[in-house]
């Protein structure tokens, strides 16, 4: 990632089932935000419910990267729940000093059990 650049951690924005948590590596691919270099650094979270009566819960969580273990961590250094809000777009950045290497999307649970309600979700990453 570019400082001074925001970037999306997906190409584009994915539809996340019903009663679902969708993972990095089986249902999308996150970018990587490389973050080493970075002062400061924001997340914004975006959904949009894909049913005018969409308004359950969808959770994010964002992993970090260990290169000295060359892992990335199995628990999430942020998790984020937004509210969907019918077919109206709903965002939430965060602001955040990254004292980090590098972080990616781990998951997006949609908490929606109605049939066809899905939801439209990305995540970008501000870093200065």
């Amino acid at each position: 990632m570019i400082p001074g650049i925001r970037e999306n951690l997906l190409n584009e924005d994915y539809q996340v089932p019903i009663n679902t948590t969708a993972t990095d590596g089986s249902e999308f691919n996150s970018k990587v935000a490389a973050l080493g270099l970075a002062r400061y650094a924001s997340i914004t979270f975006y959904v949009k419910g894909d049913h005018a009566s969409c308004s359950k819960q969808v959770i994010f969580k964002i992993v970090s990267f260990d290169s000295k273990r060359n892992l990335w961590d199995t628990e999430p250094l942020m998790e984020v729940s937004l509210a969907a809000n019918g077919t109206a777009k709903v965002q939430k950045t965060v602001a955040f000093n990254p004292d980090i290497e590098a972080i990616k999307l781990l998951s997006v649970q949609n908490q929606e059990t109605v049939a066809g309600y899905t939801v439209d979700v990305n995540v970008s990453v501000f870093p200065n």
